[in-house]
Parts: structure tokens; C-alpha cells; sequence
């Protein structure tokens, strides 16, 4: 058996192509993204978070770090380990834009009942975008916390 442990560096920041750079650090307490403080009101159990973008891991990573404040299981994740479901999932939300209905199905099948699109997160408007295609699909914006907007898909 083989086995590496090594720290994850979770602030500091990388460029991901497509996406805007991330923020500089993560934060704790007071300081916390108001989108997390919201989704820790959510029941639980019961609610099951996707953030966009997904499938990329400098923000993964900050997902991963900040469930802790609401505790909700996530489609997203960051581990040295992805499972199968994570990559299929992925196929579909890395880019939900490409093929709406799958992605949609790809959401629901998963368990999804919440998104949090973080517009800020995008170079363009895609993120405006993928909330437009979250509303058309029937999902309902509960909260628009400095950008990151939270919806309820079921």
C-alpha cells in the first residue's frame, strides 16, 4: 500500500483558462462568503449544493473548504480521489451551456436541489448565462448574495 500526505495550498491562486482568477484567500467567521451563511439556513438533511463553475479546481477547492459552514453534501469536490459519478457529472456541468437538457437531467439525477452560480467566478457573462438557464428550467433564485446567486432547483 502506498500513500503521499502532503498540504493543499488553499489560498493563493491560479488562472483556469476560461475563468476569472480566484479570490486571494478563503475566509473564516464573519468574513465568510454571505452564499455560504445563506445555504446554512437551508434543512439539512435534505439539501444537496452544485456550484458553478464546476469541475475546476482552484475552486473546488474553496467549495470544499467552505461546505463546512453549512454542512450540505455537494456535487463538487477536491480530493486526490474522483470518484466515477464525479466525472460523469462533470461531462455535463463543466460546461452546462453545451447541451442544456443533459446538463438539467445530469443536475436533477444527481440529487441536486440547490445551485449557486458565482458570476464572479467567470471572465464573461457565462455566468449570467447559466443562471438564465437555471430560471428558464424552472429552477427559483432565493438569494442574490454579492453576485453569487443561489437557487433552488426542486
Amino acid at each position: 500500500m502506498e500513500a503521499l500526505a502532503a498540504p493543499i495550498v488553499i489560498n493563493g491562486t491560479v488562472a483556469e483558462g476560461r475563468y476569472a482568477m480566484p479570490p486571494a484567500r478563503v475566509y473564516t467567521g464573519n468574513a465568510v462568503p454571505g452564499a455560504y451563511l445563506f445555504l446554512k439556513t437551508l434543512p439539512s438533511p435534505g439539501t444537496v449544493v452544485a456550484e458553478f463553475p464546476l469541475g475546476e479546481w482552484a475552486y473546488e477547492q474553496r467549495y470544499v473548504f467552505y461546505s463546512i459552514v453549512h454542512w450540505h453534501p455537494l456535487l463538487n469536490g477536491y480530493s486526490g480521489h474522483f470518484p466515477l459519478s464525479y466525472h460523469m457529472n462533470a461531462t455535463h456541468l463543466r460546461r452546462p451551456l453545451d447541451d442544456p437538457d443533459a446538463s438539467w437531467d445530469t443536475l436533477l439525477r444527481a440529487g441536486a436541489t440547490h445551485a449557486v452560480v458565482h458570476g464572479a467566478y467567470y471572465r464573461d457573462d457565462e455566468g449570467d448565462r447559466i443562471a438564465a438557464w437555471l430560471a428558464s428550467k424552472g429552477a427559483r433564485l432565493l438569494r442574490n448574495v454579492d453576485g453569487d446567486k443561489v437557487f433552488q432547483l426542486k
